[in-house]
């Protein structure tokens, strides 16, 4: 009897979802940023967090935004010895000769996810500084998210870094969703002659109408007539665009892509489609793909052994 139920169900929902959809194009929002998914602890703990660091909350345009700063693995040594304050922490970013990168996260759940964090340890024990935040509406961040707003909450935190940063090179990485919040963000730093040091993309899309027309999330209405016709209407009308094979072109920092072979969320291949809208402008473009028998898939690309190596080279792009 369940079997039947859920055959029945299949054709139903493959109907109803774009048809609600068509009519609703605002809830295409929530379920795109799935901010509402929420399981976090205390964020003063940073749990699972190898190196010292601070919660810290800044004063985004819709209010409280939550962020996190990791220190580098030296410098974390000697802070968490000295029970160093908040303030103190702070002013370390701009210790010379620490570079720094302020991390993007994708869709749903808060900075504090443990794949996140994996990579986060990652980076601190290569002795970079890691800034990142929870963009408004995700995790105990104030406001509703939109794409306009989560960009200016990252912008608003990169320039925050910047300024406490001395001369120390500030790298934007994005991850996911987070890849078309960060090629937004450092096209507008672009278009203001204000660059990141360079831009890193780790599974990332070209743009939100491939990204949902091959996404497994959509298979089950795919096949229908009016799927086209109500995904591109309705995209158009939910106030979201994610154009990075667009954006992209306008940026002028070194760009690093990397994308698993196997990764069963998004498709290497939109991620090939972005890196050629690259180089169609002649940008500074690395791409590393990850081979799919290594089965690092959309979130594990942190636990790839090169990884380190992968990123000391294109950091090393900054002293040529």
């Amino acid at each position: 009897m369940r079997g039947w139920l859920l055959v029945a169900t299949i054709p139903t929902l493959s109907f109803i979802l774009p048809l609600l959809l068509y009519i609703c194009p605002s809830f295409f929002q929530p379920l795109f940023f799935g901010h509402f998914i929420r399981d976090y602890d205390d964020f003063n703990l940073l749990k699972g967090v190898v190196s010292y660091g601070r919660n810290f909350y800044l004063n985004g345009e819709a209010g409280r935004l939550g962020c996190w700063h990791i220190l580098p693995k030296t410098l974390s040594e000697e802070a968490k010895q000295n029970r160093l304050s908040n303030e103190v922490i702070e002013k370390l970013m701009a210790e010379p000769n620490y570079t720094i990168i302020v991390y993007l996260h994708g869709s749903t759940h808060s900075r504090q996810w443990t794949n996140r964090v994996d990579t986060y340890n990652v980076l601190s024990a290569m002795d970079l500084h890691i800034l990142c935040l929870d963009y408004r509406g995700f995790g105990e961040s104030d406001g509703y998210p939109s794409e306009a707003g989560i960009i200016a909450d990252s912008i608003f935190l990169f320039n925050y870094t910047k300024n406490l940063a001395g001369k120390n090179y500030i790298f934007i990485w994005g991850h996911s969703m987070g890849s078309g919040i960060a090629i937004a963000v450092a096209m507008e730093l672009s278009m203001k002659n204000m660059p990141p040091a360079g831009l890193i993309l780790e599974a990332p899309f070209n743009n939100l109408i491939d990204l949902i027309t091959q996404s497994p999330y959509s298979a089950a209405w795919r096949w229908t007539p009016w799927f086209n016709v109500f995904l591109k209407q309705s995209i158009s009308r939910s106030g979201l665009q994610f154009n990075s094979d667009k954006n992209i072109k306008l940026i002028t920092c070194p760009i690093l892509i990397m994308h698993a072979v196997d990764d069963e969320i998004i498709a290497i291949s939109l991620a090939k489609k972005l890196r050629d809208a690259a180089l169609s402008a002649n940008r500074d473009v690395t791409f590393i793909s990850f081979a799919a028998e290594r089965g690092l898939l959309h979130k594990n690309i942190n636990k790839a052994s090169e990884l380190p190596l992968i990123l000391k080279v294109f950091f090393h792009k900054m002293n040529e």
